[in-house]
């Protein structure tokens, strides 16, 4: 299962639980994260009953365990009950297909490919830091943001009127010009200034 190793103000722990107490949403959250128990009978357990068990010695647990028992169901392979095997699909999965999947399971798989995912993660975002500015400073920073305002408005009423669903206001707001004097230094082009007010809304906007 892939979740969140540390929930924060979350439950990351069994011993946080009260056993036979009711589970909100959250509490079910946490439980599926933590739990050592089968994860096929908890997910059952969760369809069924409303929560996840933390315990084996739960009785809708050992219920549910030996039915499956008494219907011959498959040994589960979730990576509570085959931790090894879980590991070893982990350190396959970018190789795993429908015909070696079974052998990367029972762990007779073999290969010397290797898979370079590295061109696939996400481009890490430039960090900005806002520009302060002095008494002086904020006099000039001021009437430029608000020729801004004022010179963006008049070039989109000028373009799609007034009166309109949305207005210049919405484009293009004092928030948007706030962050546009903040982080002045850092803008040299239409790129860094459409990251910085999320994009351009319309044609010519930038």
């Amino acid at each position: 299962m892939f979740v969140e190793k540390t929930r924060r103000k979350g439950k990351n722990l069994v011993e946080q639980f009260t056993q036979g107490a009711t589970q909100d949403n959250a509490d079910g959250i946490d439980a599926l994260a933590i739990t050592p128990v089968c994860l096929r009978i908890a997910f059952s357990l969760d369809n069924l009953l409303g929560y996840v068990p933390l315990w084996e010695d739960d009785e809708a647990y050992i219920a549910e365990q030996q039915r499956e028992v008494s219907v011959n169901m498959p040994q589960c392979c979730c990576s509570n009950c085959a931790p090894s095997e879980a590991a070893c699909l982990m350190q396959h999965l970018l190789l795993a297909d429908k015909g070696n999947f079974d052998k990367i399971m029972s762990d007779n798989f073999t290969t010397s490919l290797v898979r370079d995912i590295k061109s696939k993660y996400p481009t890490k975002r430039t960090s900005y830091w806002k520009r302060k500015y002095n008494e002086n400073e904020e006099v000039v920073v001021n009437t430029f943001k608000e020729q801004l305002l004022r010179d963006l408005h008049a070039h989109y009423n000028a373009e799609f009127g007034i009166g309109g669903p949305i207005s210049a206001e919405d484009i293009f707001g004092e928030q948007e010009a706030e962050e546009v004097v903040s982080y002045l230094n850092h803008i040299t082009g239409a790129r860094d200034l459409q990251g910085i007010i999320g994009g351009e809304c319309f044609e010519g906007q930038l």
